[in-house]
């Protein structure tokens, strides 16, 4: 959790300095994760402790231009590695996005579920209620898992809302057993 509030520290700066400077922050840092994901080697050089901050800054300032990534965000990278904190960037990318969302009056969530697809209905029916309780356009992505045996676990932001078989017989057995 430490981790999760360091980089709501990190994105939240990097987010302001961006609505100052009049660049995307979120679609900057994602261009150096996506390509940290997509090149191992990249990778491995920015979230290893193998190389010095000096030498991850370098090569960082090498490839800027190419990614392309202005130099505020480079030099917040920068700031990030010397920092030791590189681990953070994919936490720091998500809360961008969840930031930048917020500004624009949008909430991303999802929907958990044993299914090939969630009911349109019920989907339909969870984003005008919670559109209307968060008072957001609220949008879903669907996740096919088997961590839930049946029903929907919804997550929209800190909110979520479980209605899967689990979380009922885990109600049912804490009032059996006057839990």
């Amino acid at each position: 959790m430490r981790g999760r509030a360091a980089a709501r520290s990190w994105a939240r700066a990097l987010f302001d300095l961006g609505r100052e400077s009049r660049f995307d922050p979120a679609g900057e840092v994602g261009r150096v994760v996506g390509l940290a994901d997509g090149c191992p080697e990249f990778g491995s050089l920015l979230f290893l402790d193998v190389f010095t901050p000096e030498e991850k800054g370098r090569v960082l300032g090498e490839c800027a231009p190419r990614i392309p990534i202005g130099r505020t965000t480079e030099r917040f990278l920068s700031l990030l590695f010397l920092s030791r904190r590189a681990r953070l960037l994919p936490l720091i990318q998500e809360e961008l996005l969840r930031l930048g969302d917020l500004a624009g009056g949008r909430a991303r969530g999802t929907i958990e579920g044993r299914d090939e697809a969630p009911d349109p209905a019920l989907a339909a029916r969870l984003k005008d209620v919670l559109g209307k309780g968060l008072r957001r356009d609220v949008e879903f992505v669907y996740k096919r898992t088997g961590r839930v045996a049946a029903g929907y676990r919804v997550t929209v932001e800190d909110l979520m809302l479980d209605a899967s078989l689990d979380r009922q017989l885990d109600d049912f057995t804490k009032s059996v057993l006057g839990a």
